[in-house]
């Protein structure tokens, strides 16, 4: 018969591992705010243009408004990757089971 507890086990007491709540709330802090600087740079860059991204949005729509279709033709496809890329990716998820 398997050992299903600790009483069972061949290991005693003095060889149980439990470890202090604050020293591994200190090891996982430690470790997670540890991230490459390379990361931190992309993310950095990456919501720099997120922002300009949006502040260019609004200036469009307050300049062109939304009743005239030509200004906006060259920002459709960029909108209709960024809606429709996760459902076509997903799609073979929805069908597989």
């Amino acid at each position: 018969m398997a050992a299903n507890s600790h009483s069972e086990s061949h290991y005693g007491p003095e060889m149980w591992v439990f470890p202090v709540a604050s020293q591994v709330t200190r090891e996982v802090s430690e470790r997670t705010s540890a991230i490459p600087m390379a990361f931190g740079i992309g993310l950095g860059v990456s919501g720099l243009l997120l922002g300009l991204g949006i502040i260019g949005f609004v200036i469009r729509a307050m300049s062109d408004g939304f009743g005239a279709h030509g200004p906006w033709g060259y920002t459709q496809p960029y909108f209709h990757s960024y809606f429709w890329l996760p459902a076509l990716l997903l799609w073979p998820l929805r069908y597989s089971g």
